[in-house]
């Protein structure tokens, strides 16, 4: 299986070089493929990123009577053996 953040990593550099292609070539064909290849990158990277794990947050009421764990992208209640968000589908890290 792929890991992610080298997935990531790379994709980031791809972005550079398609970055620096559109700012420096003097072909117009040339800018507007590296423009929607840069393009199509940065929309891969961001459905990677909106995958990655959040580690939950805690919530209260009644001045600290009651508290639960919450979603860290969302903010829904979660129970603390969920695996993902029932709401968004982000996985939760739990520490």
């Amino acid at each position: 299986m792929p890991d992610r953040e080298k997935v990531i990593k790379g994709l980031e550099e791809i972005s550079d070089y398609f970055f620096s292609v559109y700012h420096h070539s003097k072909d117009r064909e040339e800018i507007n493929k590296a423009k929607d290849m840069c393009d199509a990158v940065e929309d891969a990277l961001a459905l990677l990123k909106e995958q990655e794990a959040v580690p939950p947050e805690r919530e209260s009421s009644g001045g600290g009577i009651t508290w639960w764990n919450v979603c860290g992208a969302c903010r829904v209640a979660i129970n603390p053996n969920d695996k993902y968000c029932h709401e968004c589908g982000r996985p939760v890290k739990w520490t």
